[in-house]
């Protein structure tokens, strides 16, 4: 949730700041964009609370349910994405796609406040973090939306963690806030097509 509030602070502080009504117009959407999300974020915590769900992982590696929210994702288009150099070629896709779509600074600010730790999702932000206009974007440019279940992850060990990551969920990603010392397991619930 730090992530949220640093960005409607950025937005508030570029309101401030901005010179023309253009801009203020600019930071006025983007700080209720990012409102919105921050509402959502907490309506469904407090819905997975009421649902008392229970985790695919039984270990005692999930503490709690903390969200569920919508993300953009670039899915990657090969089997074995360690073959050659297809990594590096999809990091250079991803950029151009941020880049043609104005969503750079956006995803660079959201993946330098959460380091991500293991996983196999290779570029995701939240939806409305980005905006729509600019998910849509994105989204004629071949990503896709999916929801994501965010879980807090019990204070064990990052291996603990993995193994029981790679056993439960097909797409994920272990995080960790850089203002924080917990974990979090992001659930990518992505619909394979048959």
């Amino acid at each position: 949730m730090e992530w949220q509030i640093e960005a409607i602070e950025k937005r508030i502080y570029q309101l401030k700041f901005s010179k023309s009504n253009y801009e203020r117009l600019e930071s006025i959407r983007s700080s209720i964009s990012a409102l919105e999300e921050l509402q959502e974020m907490i309506e469904r915590e407090e819905a997975c609370k009421k649902k008392e769900e229970v985790p695919k992982i039984r270990e005692g590696i999930v503490e709690k349910v903390m969200a569920e929210i919508e993300f953009v994702y670039k899915p990657t288009l090969k089997d074995d994405i360690y073959e050659s150099d297809y990594l590096e070629q999809f990091s250079q896709l991803r950029r151009a796609d941020l880049v043609l779509c104005g969503a750079l600074e956006v995803f660079n600010e959201f993946w330098t406040a959460n380091s991500v730790e293991f996983g196999n999702v290779f570029a995701s932000l939240p939806a409305k973090l980005v905006g729509e206009e600019k998910a849509e974007n994105l989204i004629a440019l071949g990503w896709q939306r999916t929801h994501v279940r965010l879980y807090l992850a019990s204070d064990v060990q990052l291996s603990e963690i993995y193994r029981s990551c790679e056993r439960a969920f097909p797409d994920y990603l272990i995080v960790k806030e850089n203002k924080g010392s917990r974990f979090i397991i992001l659930e990518y619930l992505i619909r394979k097509s048959e």
